[in-house]
């Protein structure tokens, strides 16, 4: 076993807002589920080989609002094996997108994806549970005596708001001990996206930024940063593709993320899970 990771996704009210993904308008509940299940399905693509899985990853999907936390792939929460969710038929369905030519004019596509969770949008953000959730099932797989040596979880924390069941001290403990889990070959690694609104101001945007970087003067940017781990330099290269100028170390966190950045910093979040 290689390396795992948990995807995070929040689901709430606010995410009943509108937005657009590839030309077409849709709530933000919509788009970010539009996103999980592109970015799930280009992981398990690139599992395949012609003659066999390469069986490597370990995901779960956790649902945070209202008062609770949900698991998304499997029942219990744990963690499901790539090759077996390849097995598992998924229903799929037509996603309409706006294409551009290179002559400038839009055409109108229709493509097929697989929908591995469903958009929904609902109540307070219990974030906090949701990291002591993260943090059972990431303890239970660091201690599998088979993944000693792996690649420690990576887990992907997606939010559009501050946490409703927890204060800034209580969350940074929570965050502190998902970090302090690890395997021989590192610390668990905690990334946090926070999604902009259509009124957020583009200038206070941030995106795995730099030690020497200034902050958005926001209570809440500076809280995620703080939440989030110092990446190790595997990242450094995919990073500096969305960022050129950045100077290593970089923090694991996206403040203000729009909707059509949000798929580049996944796969940027996920670049160590597939090496």
């Amino acid at each position: 076993m290689y390396t795992t990771r948990i995807d995070e996704e929040h689901r709430s009210g606010s995410m009943a807002e509108e937005t657009r993904l590839d030309g077409m308008t849709m709530t933000r509940a919509e788009a970010v589920a539009c996103l999980i299940n592109q970015l799930l399905d280009e992981l398990l693509g690139r599992m395949r080989r012609a003659d066999r899985v390469r069986d490597c990853l370990d995901i779960a999907l956790l649902e945070y609002a209202g008062d609770g936390v949900v698991p998304l792939l499997s029942p219990d929460g744990g963690f499901v094996p790539v090759a077996e969710l390849l097995r598992r038929p998924v229903e799929v369905r037509p996603r309409h997108v706006l294409r551009r030519l290179p002559s400038g004019n839009q055409v109108a596509a229709t493509i097929p994806q697989r929908q591995w969770i469903d958009a929904k949008a609902s109540g307070n953000t219990p974030m906090r549970a949701a990291f002591d959730e993260a943090e059972r099932l990431a303890r239970r797989w660091c201690t599998h005596p088979a993944h000693r040596n792996s690649f420690p979880p990576i887990v992907i924390n997606i939010t559009d708001g501050e946490a409703s069941d927890a204060d800034d001290e209580e969350l940074l403990a929570a965050a502190e001990r998902l970090r302090a889990l690890s395997t021989g070959d590192g610390n668990l690694l905690l990334f946090n996206i926070h999604l902009a609104s259509e009124t957020d101001d583009p200038a206070d945007s941030l995106r795995f930024p730099s030690e020497t970087d200034r902050l958005p003067d926001r209570p809440h940017a500076r809280l995620l940063y703080a939440l989030s781990s110092t990446l190790p330099s595997c990242y450094d290269e995919a990073i500096r593709t969305e960022r050129p100028e950045g100077r290593p170390p970089f923090r694991a966190v996206s403040y203000n993320c729009p909707i059509n950045t949000l798929f580049a910093v996944l796969t940027v979040g996920t670049t160590a899970a597939i090496l």
